[in-house]
């Protein structure tokens, strides 16, 4: 009955939502209709997510299908709907990539040499062949997919801990903070616009799903394979990952539950994925380079070593740190989109209050426990040097959904008193 309900629910959103855009002018109603529908799904996601009840997941992947129907649905009021990508910018070049690939049967990918993000290409290539040129239902499938991933990981938790209420109160504070942070306005724009991060952002709850909260060796050679197809569609995130998979290694094996062996097999998954783009760019361009050409990397490098070094020369160094911190953390004097403001900003002091309550507790928390915390420091730590404002605030978002679900990992997994 319950599950029956749910499903019931979710079927008279979606006619409701095509009904309502048909009868309203959308900019009067745009913001009233996103904070309504996350309402209603963030209170079906955790409502399923601490159930017991069996059939739980189809339950939750037919809400989060629903939603994401509805949602492109009144963006875009058509599910064949081919977006327009605007000339210069990444994801018509990456667009255009795909199409490539498509037309020259080539695994070339327009490149001998990677300049650009390596595996997002493919990725769009695959997505044409399964949705058509219509990018509304990719949008559907990766927005279906991150908020299915969310709730996975959130259940899992749910499922496991010594749980007092105000821990409990804790947890469903940092799940309804991830869900306003990935179904908020400038997400959905970047799933629209085919982001070279969305894909990361999808595999990051699977990944810490299946490397932390498993004890299955299937699930963590997926896990594994994740990891790998992360680093070679977004370079940027290779600390993040590198430091979530040696959590993943040292914890397994500290606790006798993975031996060196095997977890060097894993590290040969990884490896043979993680080195795909050298194999294509020797092959194609016969030249040894790991992922993509570094002149690339460098232009979006604005702050180097260099120039904090000048800046404690000449004083600047206060006025620098403030503006870059001002950036990553979304200090702004005026915010365009206030449910992302107000996830992001309890995100960062949900995570500043464990990063401070970790320390008493230290000796109460596991391996795992204790350094997942430092997760969102490896995703934001490099706009130390590279820059923030491209595209902004795509690349701190990383760091944030990181900050909810270490956040969440570390009260699921505190030892009781």
């Amino acid at each position: 009955k319950h599950n029956l309900f749910i499903i019931s629910f979710s079927t008279a959103s979606l006619l409701g939502t095509l009904y309502f855009r048909k009868t309203i002018i959308l900019n009067d109603w745009l913001f009233e209709y996103q904070l309504v529908s996350l309402l209603f799904l963030s209170l079906f996601l955790i409502s399923i997510g601490i159930s017991r009840k069996k059939g739980k997941h189809i339950s939750a992947y037919y809400v989060v299908l629903a939603f994401a129907i509805s949602r492109v649905l009144f963006d875009l009021g058509d599910l064949e709907q081919v977006i327009y990508h605007t000339s210069g910018d990444d994801w018509l070049t990456y667009e255009s990539f795909g199409r490539t690939i498509l037309e020259t049967g080539s695994l070339r990918g327009g490149e001998s040499v990677f300049k650009y993000e390596p595996f997002i290409r493919y990725i769009i290539f695959a997505e044409h062949i399964l949705f058509g040129d219509g990018d509304a239902w990719t949008s559907v499938a990766f927005l279906g997919a991150l908020n299915f991933g969310v709730y996975y990981y959130f259940s899992l938790l749910h499922s496991r801990g010594y749980w007092t209420i105000r821990r409990k109160v804790f947890l469903i504070c940092s799940e309804l903070s991830v869900i306003g942070l990935m179904n908020s306005d400038p997400i959905i724009k970047l799933i629209y616009r085919d982001a070279s991060e969305v894909p990361p952002w999808i595999f990051m709850p699977m990944i810490l799903s299946f490397l932390l909260l498993s004890k299955n060796r299937g699930k963590w050679a997926i896990g594994t394979a994740l990891v790998g197809f992360s680093v070679i569609t977004r370079i940027t995130h290779l600390p993040a990952l590198f430091f979530v998979y040696s959590i993943f290694l040292l914890s397994k094996i500290f606790n006798k539950e993975l031996r060196i062996s095997i977890a060097a097999r894993y590290i040969l998954i990884l490896g043979a994925i993680v080195l795909l783009p050298l194999a294509h760019n020797i092959y194609y361009g016969g030249e040894f380079v790991l992922f993509r050409q570094g002149e690339q990397i460098s232009v979006n490098m604005d702050l180097t070593p260099q120039v904090w070094l000048t800046s404690i020369e000449t004083s600047e160094l206060g006025r620098l740190l403030e503006a870059r911190i001002r950036e990553v953390f979304y200090f702004l004097d005026i915010y365009p989109n206030p449910i992302f403001a107000i996830s992001i900003h309890g995100l960062q002091l949900l995570w500043i209050f464990s990063l401070f309550t970790n320390i008493p507790f230290w000796r109460r928390c596991n391996r795992d426990t204790k350094w997942i915390l430092f997760l969102p420091i490896f995703y934001l730590g490099i706009y130390a040097f590279f820059m923030v404002g491209i595209y902004y605030p795509r690349k701190i978002i990383a760091g944030h959904f990181a900050m909810g679900l270490s956040t969440a990992y570390w009260a699921a997994h505190l030892k009781s008193s």
